[in-house]
């Protein structure tokens, strides 16, 4: 069985690999890591891994910094066993939920050239509209420009329009999320792209980096981060708990009922902003109590509001 880790790290390296193809002068460990989103320690694994394969990685120092390059016209005839071809092979399905993005069509033409072609699946309607609004929003975060979604909110049924600066992708669970700074809210989201039911790019975009630590920058698509989902609990009065079935958080959540029809809700979420504006969105019906970074950010979303209405505001008379 592949180790749960093995998917990321051939993305990983293979991104790295493609940022050096792209850098001829070398690059710092510093642009390597924004590019990948990795620490510095795996960075110089991934450098080593590299190079014991016979990829021609060069260290040197450079106006005092030391960086890495890769002789590209030095490169080794890329020839592997058939036991290393049938592995990339399987790496290729546990990467299907990148369909439609450039990471993945980049790997199909390495398999394609080994002479292990990928075999077409026949994709319902749904997966290829959203494989169609996943190479759009690529193309927009490669060339840097901002796009117009049509999403669809969790327990909503009518989608909506949002304008967004796509900045990254997040791969959870096999399901790939869109990072973006939505305009509409002035403040970063992650986009289910299931959800999306259409895609207009628009002009250059006027964000280029993520403020969430938890959820680094990854220029067009040479990075993707693999991050485990966040466990929440929440408590839900019996009002909100009637409604739960038509405004379900998470497909992977547990409903522990109560006698007086209130009940605690678990559930596993892919980070914690579409969980904020659920809570929010219930107002007194609904409460957070884990994690604590749930809470407090519910609590300051809640006191940011509440500013909005204790600061005087000047109505002018009737004219």
């Amino acid at each position: 069985m592949p180790h749960p880790d093995d998917p990321k790290r051939i993305v990983r390296q293979w991104s790295i690999l493609l940022f050096l193809l792209r850098h001829r002068y070398g690059a710092t460990l510093g642009r390597l890591r924004e590019s990948t989103g990795a620490s510095r320690t795996t960075i110089w694994r991934d450098l080593r891994a590299l190079q014991s394969a016979g990829i021609p990685i060069e260290e040197h120092t450079v106006s005092g910094e030391r960086r890495v390059s890769l002789r590209a016209t030095d490169l080794p005839a890329l020839v592997l066993t058939p036991l290393q071809v049938q592995s990339l092979s399987l790496a290729r399905r546990l990467l299907g939920p990148l369909q439609g993005t450039a990471i993945l069509d980049a790997y199909d033409e390495i398999l394609s050239r080994l002479g292990r072609p990928v075999r077409p699946v026949a994709q319902s309607e749904a997966e290829e509209r959203v494989a169609t609004h996943r190479r759009a929003l690529d193309a927009a975060i490669a060339g840097g420009r901002a796009a117009r979604i049509t999403f669809v909110n969790v327990g909503e049924a009518t989608p909506r329009p949002r304008s967004v600066d796509p900045l990254g992708w997040r791969l959870v669970r096999n399901e790939l999320y869109l990072l973006a700074f939505d305009h509409d809210r002035s403040a970063q989201r992650s986009f289910a792209t299931s959800r999306i039911r259409g895609v207009e790019l628009l002009g250059p975009a006027t964000t280029r980096r993520l403020d969430d630590p938890h959820a680094p920058l990854f220029a067009a698509t040479e990075g993707l981060e693999t991050l485990p989902t966040v466990e929440v609990e929440i408590d839900l009065s019996p009002v909100a708990a009637a409604h739960l079935a038509a405004r379900p958080l998470s497909a992977q959540q547990i409903e522990h009922h109560r006698p007086d029809g209130s009940l605690r809700l678990t559930a596993e979420v892919a980070g914690l902003w579409a969980t904020v504006d659920w809570i929010v969105a219930w107002g007194a019906e609904v409460r957070a109590l884990a994690p604590p970074a749930l809470v407090d950010a519910v609590t300051a979303r809640l006191r940011a509001a509440l500013d909005r209405y204790e600061t005087p505001v000047q109505i002018s008379p009737p004219r």
